[in-house]
């Protein structure tokens, strides 16, 4: 029997994992821990996880009881411990210097080379004055985000000099800008293993346009030229390659100029906003249980594909504190849904969209292709009715 540590658990992370042979321990702050998390685990050790030494120790206390054969962790902020747990214990994981190297947006971009993707002009900056020379070289638009923030968290396009003062782009340095590619946006979703990495699928993405970007929704498999797939593909592989990432999911993001892919970022944690279930609908390969195997040394999870094509579509509303919210069932009864999921409910303050954060909820479909997905996602999300105070 194998054992595995998950590191920070959400609830998605231990979807699917149903190899009986692999033994899943869990390593969680107790107000992160959830009764789901609990019934999985064979065992569950709390710790403050942002207290480094205390954690470590834990897990060596874990180990030293019943051996651990991997570690991994599926959400960014535990990404670097679980690299630690890796090294300290030597159990299968994922690289402390790939991981440290995939979190810090410029050392990424350093890392690209002739990986086959193209970089932006982008340049640290560590103050207000390297930020207007930064941005007057970009040239407007531009864009200007935090170096190791995610979920679009802090990311402007800037199109104004008046947008620059530094408290309303972001108190944190130090900051990252870049050029501004215009173009559709895509991520390509990959799982590794023994340093071997394997494109499971191309996403389309739906992004705000303005000052904020916020993706409002995602569909795949991604409408490309074969030809065009298998350069993205295999550039990203090389990026991963360069990074040095080893085991687990990865999630690079890149938008396309004059057919060229050029590199907004990548993660080594599967994609967020349920793109890690569109691609297991769609391919039957889903990263939990196919990084655990890796890490046990088990052979590949079974893949049964349900649909063709997948799509979601979240909800938004203007801002204001909700007083109903109807049609979800309605919604749920329409053809091609898999899931309505509704965080709005009354008494739920909505606020400007900035951030992913800021969504109410979504609708994810399926379809025979991605047009299909598409409409029947778009339809089901079109009978949910926010109604505000």
């Amino acid at each position: 029997m194998s054992r595995v540590l998950i590191v920070g658990a959400r609830d998605s992370s231990i979807d699917y994992l149903d190899d009986r042979s692999i033994t899943i321990d869990l390593l969680q702050s107790p107000e992160r821990l959830t009764a789901r998390q609990s019934a999985v685990a064979d065992r569950v050790r709390l710790v403050d996880l942002h207290d480094m030494p205390a954690a470590l120790e834990a897990a060596a206390e874990l180990h030293a009881d019943a051996p651990l054969d991997g570690v991994t962790a599926f959400h960014e902020a535990f990404l670097v411990l679980a690299a630690r747990i890796h090294e300290a214990l030597g159990i299968a994981g994922n690289p402390l210097l790939a991981t440290r190297a995939a979190l810090d947006k410029a050392a990424t971009r350093a890392a690209v080379g002739r990986s086959g993707l193209r970089n932006p002009y982008h340049r640290v900056v560590l103050d207000a004055g390297q930020l207007i020379d930064a941005v007057r070289e970009a040239g407007l638009p531009c864009v200007v985000k935090p170096v190791d923030g995610a979920g679009s968290a802090g990311v402007r396009v800037i199109s104004d000099p008046a947008q620059l003062v530094p408290d309303t782009v972001n108190r944190r340095w130090p900051l990252l800008v870049e050029s501004y590619i215009d173009g559709p946006e895509f991520s390509v979703e990959t799982v590794s293993r023994d340093g071997r990495h394997e494109v499971i699928a191309i996403t389309e993405k739906l992004v705000t346009d303005g000052q904020w970007r916020v993706e409002l929704g995602h569909q795949l498999p991604a409408r490309l030229p074969a030809e065009l797939a298998a350069h993205i593909s295999e550039s990203v592989a090389a990026l991963l390659d360069r990074l040095g990432h080893r085991v687990g999911p990865a999630h690079t993001e890149f938008r396309l100029r004059d057919g060229e892919p050029y590199l907004i970022e990548t993660h080594t944690r599967y994609g967020g906003d349920r793109i890690w279930e569109m691609t297991g609908l769609v391919t039957g390969c889903f990263p939990q249980p196919a990084t655990i195997a890796a890490l046990a040394s088990r052979p590949h999870p079974r893949r049964d594909p349900i649909a063709p094509a997948a799509a979601i579509r979240f909800l938004t509303g203007e801002p204001g504190v909700v007083d109903e919210v109807t049609g979800v069932e309605e919604a749920q009864a329409c053809p091609g849904v898999h899931e309505v999921v509704i965080d709005a409910v009354p008494g739920t303050e909505v606020r400007q969209l900035r951030s992913s954060e800021d969504r109410i909820g979504y609708v994810l479909a399926t379809g025979d292709d991605v047009v299909q997905a598409i409409a029947a996602a778009e339809h089901a999300a079109s009978r949910v009715r926010v109604r505000l105070r």
